[in-house]
């Protein structure tokens, strides 16, 4: 077996004796004995390890993961030369993403300057809400909460719907498209355009942006000179934002409106201070340009790559909702998160020291066959579908409701208007992000 995996005869048992005294000791701090069925364990002279940096990890990561989770579960490795633990069972992740023990910090305020520099992205980082511990999560949270109730997103459904239909309705005279370029990023701009209160092309703007964003909340580290990207976004960020702000200041904005309620809680014991309402409207932009977009991606090839479950959509589009969550858990839009390991914890009943990084495959997690039937397979009714794909636990994503709003209403309608619809040409982003992969064009034939 080759690429996603290097047989290792000589280096890493060499390694292995100069790190830790003897190759059976090196192997066992991959993966402890007690962690493996006897009968799954690798071979005593020859093991075989998965890397994430492969070609052929890229092309099909969830070989790689269902290997993982059969022969690693709880595997030692590094990234960005920190030691970690790679976590791709549903139960371990799960436990993980709930516990009260497990921090998105090393230690209160620690934030690793090597990954996100000294500037604009910096700040970005220390304040948006996916890098924040609970008792901030929570802080922020209860400000924007009001904006994010079902109650509250129901509200959305009308224009939200009449937007969604009225860029299907553009399609009509079209035979073959990039569903990417032509309806998928229009339909973001606009979406996310109505919840800022800027016109599509603005937020079009800002939405492009927030792709050198996600350099910077991805589980791997840009190098130093990648940085000038997210920096420079953030930059202009911080400045558009701010303009915004200026605007809507004197607005008379909806009830529960999101910059809104933001707004209102500004200078409050318990609210949010100007940097924090900017860094946490560039995190939603973010949100709706990666989540939104890629799942809407996703949720379309794989309906097209699966004709009975498309079929048995058009013929039931109350399975809209569904068929999403199922998306999610198939081939949802984050791969990879993590948490460190504060105090002394125990997961799956293996022990983990603290300070330990701890890598967690979502998209794994989500294949796991001991939590899933037939994981591998598209099923669109899936019952009981508790897939990991918006977090969870105390930073449960507060757009997700939005984002399902959304993918619920598209489900609802794209192939009723176009029935006929095939893949012509799928392509993939370049190799290198084991966080956030993307489709970048999706040609298809609407007849």
């Amino acid at each position: 077996m080759t690429g996603a995996y290097r047989l290792d005869n000589d280096r890493r048992l060499r390694e292995g004796v100069r790190q830790n005294g003897s190759a059976r000791r090196h192997r066992q701090s991959i993966q402890p004995d007690h962690c493996q069925p006897r009968s799954r364990r690798p071979s005593m002279t020859i093991a075989v390890f998965p890397d994430l940096s492969s070609e052929a990890f890229f092309a099909d990561r969830y070989f790689t993961y269902r290997v993982l989770r059969e022969k690693f579960p709880f595997f030692r490795t590094e990234i960005d030369g920190e030691p970690c633990i790679l976590l791709t069972r549903y139960a371990d992740v799960d436990d993980i993403l709930r516990h009260p023990l497990a921090t998105i910090q090393s230690a209160p305020d620690d934030f690793p300057e090597k990954r996100i520099g000294q500037r604009s992205a910096e700040r970005f980082y220390h304040e948006t809400f996916c890098n924040l511990d609970v008792l901030d999560s929570l802080r922020l949270h209860r400000a924007v909460a009001p904006a994010f109730t079902p109650q509250a997103v129901a509200k959305m459904r009308g224009w939200m719907k009449e937007v969604i239909e009225r860029h299907l309705a553009r399609l009509d005279d079209e035979t073959e498209i990039d569903f990417i370029a032509a309806f998928v990023s229009p339909v973001t701009d606009e979406l996310a355009g109505r919840l800022l209160h800027v016109p599509a092309v603005d937020a079009g703007r800002l939405l492009r942006r927030s792709h050198d964003l996600i350099t910077i909340i991805c589980t791997g580290s840009p190098v130093n000179s990648a940085l000038a990207a997210p920096n420079e976004a953030m930059r202009l960020y911080f400045a558009d934002i701010d303009n915004i702000l200026r605007t809507l200041g004197t607005a008379k904005l909806p009830e529960n409106d999101f910059i809104g309620l933001m707004l209102a809680a500004a200078g409050k014991d318990i609210g949010m201070i100007h940097s924090e309402i900017v860094s946490a409207i560039a995190g939603f932009i973010a949100t709706a340009y990666h989540t939104m977009k890629s799942t809407i991606v996703n949720a379309t090839l794989a309906l097209l790559r699966h004709p009975d479950q498309k079929i048995r959509l058009i013929a039931q589009p109350d399975l809209a909702r569904s068929a999403w969550e199922e998306t999610l858990r198939f081939d949802g839009p984050v791969h990879f998160i993590h948490r460190f390991a504060r105090h002394p914890i125990v997961i799956g009943g293996v022990p983990i020291e603290p300070g330990l990084r701890l890598v967690l495959s979502i998209q794994s997690a989500n294949r796991d066959e001991l939590q899933f039937s037939n994981p591998d397979r598209f099923i669109i009714a899936r019952p009981n579908n508790g897939q990991l794909g918006f977090d969870g636990g105390p930073h449960f994503d507060w757009g997700a409701q939005v984002a399902r709003l959304g993918g619920e209403l598209l489900m609802q309608r794209l192939f009723q208007r176009f029935p006929k619809m095939y893949v012509k040409e799928v392509q993939t982003a370049p190799a290198g992000d084991i966080s956030f992969p993307a489709l970048t064009r999706l040609d298809v034939s609407l007849r």
